[in-house]
């Protein structure tokens, strides 16, 4: 910014403080009333009496050419800031527009898409074997892994889709039939079918089960030496995680996303 050394008053270019200085009448009044005063040198801080000598020594003034030409640089990287800040509101606007382009789209979907949709996703429904929940616990003593502990929730929802929601020929007896909802259907024992919203059901089995204390077991074997010290990268690298299984029970948002998304019909 240009300050005027009259009337303080700020600038963002030194040509309009120039004109200014020039022009503007109340500032000229105070120029005329301030009498016995010198002029500085921006550049070299040398001292004048009267602003014509310095006008004339800032004509040969080097180090007030670099003293402008920084200025012109500080103006050049402002407005380049203000171009990526409008470049990145651009980008967020096309974002916002192509979300609801997308929304638009599927309301405007002919109702026999839907119709053949809806046809398809009972003929999957109904077709869905009974699923037996009552051997979790050795499921999960059994066949969880460290590889599961390293994706967290993410891990959680592959282990439960590859080993607890498949029968033995590996169909599918737990499906996500509302994806925005995160609302799952599945057959009981009795071949009644059940609504699991959000996966709660499924959730609370899991975590009644002993998922988090093996969760817990093997990542502390994990990262604990056999002296009893521990490894911190080993620690580092796996404790987020662990810690985000067990939360599962208080908060399985990215459990029931990561379980919708791979058992969607």
């Amino acid at each position: 910014m240009n300050i005027c050394e009259f009337c303080n008053n700020t600038f963002k270019y030194k040509k309009n403080l120039d004109k200014h200085q020039k022009n503007a009448i109340y500032c000229l009044k105070i120029q005329n009333t301030m009498n016995n005063r010198t002029y500085n040198c921006h550049g070299c801080n040398q001292e004048f009496l009267d602003q014509i000598k310095l006008e004339q020594h800032r004509n040969t003034c080097l180090l007030f050419k670099n003293y402008e030409l920084k200025l012109s640089e500080d103006n050049v990287l402002y407005f380049q800031n203000e171009v990526n800040t409008l470049k990145q509101i651009i980008i967020e606007k096309d974002k916002t527009i192509k979300i609801l382009q997308e929304t638009v789209n599927k309301i405007n979907k002919p109702s026999i898409i839907k119709t053949t949709n809806n046809t398809t996703i009972n003929n999957k429904i109904m077709n869905m074997g009974n699923i037996n929940f009552n051997n979790i616990q050795d499921i999960i003593e059994n066949k969880y892994t460290l590889n599961d502990i390293f994706e967290g929730q993410k891990g959680i929802a592959k282990f439960a889709f590859n080993n607890i929601l498949k029968d033995e020929n590996g169909n599918l007896n737990y499906m996500c039939t509302d994806l925005s909802r995160k609302t799952f259907k599945y057959k009981n024992e009795l071949g009644e079918l059940e609504k699991d919203v959000n996966a709660q059901k499924l959730t609370d089995l899991l975590t009644n089960n002993g998922i988090s204390e093996k969760t817990t077991k093997m990542a502390r074997d994990f990262w604990t030496n056999e002296d009893g010290t521990i490894d911190n990268e080993k620690l580092s690298s796996t404790i987020s995680k662990a810690s985000e299984i067990n939360f599962l029970k208080d908060d399985n948002t990215i459990f029931k996303n990561e379980l919708a998304s791979i058992t969607s019909v």
